[in-house]
């Protein structure tokens, strides 16, 4: 019965050790500001370039969003403007792919 306990610990202590590290979902802790810099991002409608996108606004960057369809970019544009107020939208397209970088 010892040993059951003794196993039960090691094998909690481990899981514990694991999940704390390797387990949990990493989050951005960036705090820097980011006033007076440009990014830009593609792919933002969704996923890392959404959560990336919001977090650079909230911290004062002028970020440049690429999107492929003009009503998602001004979803994605609302979206943003609460929490960053000075936000616009333009438009760009290029039907020529060796024209796009």
């Amino acid at each position: 019965m010892l040993q059951f306990v003794l196993l039960f610990v090691v094998v909690a202590g481990v899981y514990l050790l694991l999940n704390k590290t390797l387990f949990k979902r990493s989050r951005c802790r960036g705090n820097l500001p980011m006033a007076k810099k440009t990014v830009v991002i593609t792919g933002r409608n969704s996923g890392i370039g959404k959560s990336t996108t919001l977090n650079l606004a909230r911290r004062g960057a002028r970020v440049i969003m690429g999107c492929r369809n003009q009503r998602t970019a001004e979803a994605a544009i609302l979206e943003i403007q609460q929490c960053h107020k000075l936000c616009s939208s333009g438009s760009r397209s290029n039907s020529r792919s060796d024209e796009l970088l």
